[in-house]
């Protein structure tokens, strides 16, 4: 007999968290799940732990990257449901049957909950949430917040319709695989519940990642744009929306004092909607200081105020 759904951990030397994840995953309440570890050619081996249980199985594969990994667990498994899992997370034991039930009562859709953030070095808990409104238009949604892969169940089915991750797309691929949910018409539904548990590091990212991730962002955007006026499926709120992001990526280039890449997006804004996205991308206070000073000297104030407080920036 199937199981209701099946976990499943991409794993890359990360022998120091995956026994936590492994027992969370095992540990899920009123549903009978599988757990799938693929170990992306890990140079250390999946440890023992947790590794009796019967429904556990381990898959090893030559290095191809997280999204190629889920991947490999999603044609492996078994499930009526999917629900993916970083090897440093770990779901809370009412996860997946609280999302069950969520997808059950509304048919043909992605169940998104949210979750507690917990920094590893300051042992702080924050709050994220999908902040997704069930009325609203998924593909605004989508293309205003960031996704998260385990916040997500997906329906096996559905998610092997869509071709699961696309290999080329990290780190930007949860939210590809979100965009092409949305702009299939599939429901995006709220659980407004924290269910997992996301366990972070505080630290700085190279500069090759961070460039990597606004490059790839960009060509997502100008990709799903595409899709859109392919399909006639804009409207005006959609192009506010994607007109916003645009410029969020253009102020994320001023910041690595990239100019000639953050006018590029600007521009894609201003093509997309009248406004630029400036109203979504700016706070009030942050657009006076633009028109006053130009869009660089107000990402240079916006870094001084994040160094000075201690805080996110003004806009």
């Amino acid at each position: 007999m199937s199981p209701d759904v099946s976990i499943v951990i991409p794993y890359y030397n990360g022998h120091a968290t995956i026994g936590r994840a492994v027992a969370s995953a095992l540990s899920q309440e009123s549903v009978s799940t599988e757990v799938i570890i693929v170990d992306d050619g890990s140079a250390d081996p999946v440890p023992r732990e947790g590794l009796g249980d019967g429904r556990v199985r381990v898959i090893r594969t030559t290095n191809g990257g997280v999204a190629a990994a889920r991947n490999v667990g999603l044609a492996a498994s078994c499930g009526e449901f999917v629900q993916f899992l970083d090897q440093d997370d770990e779901l809370y034991p009412h996860k997946c049957r609280v999302q069950i039930d969520y997808a059950r009562r509304f048919k043909d859709s992605l169940t998104i909950c949210d979750a507690d953030l917990i920094n590893e070095k300051t042992g702080r808990v924050a709050g994220w949430t999908a902040g997704y409104v069930s009325t609203a238009d998924p593909v605004v949604h989508v293309a205003t917040v960031t996704a998260q892969t385990s916040a997500a169940l997906h329906r096996r089915e559905t998610l092997l319709r869509l071709g699961g991750f696309r290999i080329d797309a990290p780190p930007c691929e949860d939210r590809d695989l979100h965009l092409r949910y949305a702009i299939g018409a599939i429901a995006l539904v709220h659980v407004p519940i924290k269910l997992y548990r996301i366990h972070r590091l505080s630290g700085s990212q190279s500069d090759s990642r961070v460039d990597l991730c606004i490059e790839r962002e960009e060509q997502l955007l100008r990709w799903a744009a595409a899709e859109l006026s392919r399909s006639s499926g804009w409207t005006d709120q959609r192009r506010e929306a994607f007109s916003g992001w645009a410029a969020r990526l253009a102020r994320r280039w001023l910041t690595r004092r990239r100019r000639g890449d953050a006018m590029r997006c600007f521009e894609l804004g201003g093509s997309l909607h009248p406004s630029g996205g400036l109203a979504v991308a700016y706070s009030p206070r942050a657009m006076v200081i633009r028109k006053l000073f130009g869009p660089v000297t107000c990402e240079q104030f916006a870094g001084f105020s994040r160094w000075l407080l201690g805080r996110g920036p003004i806009a």
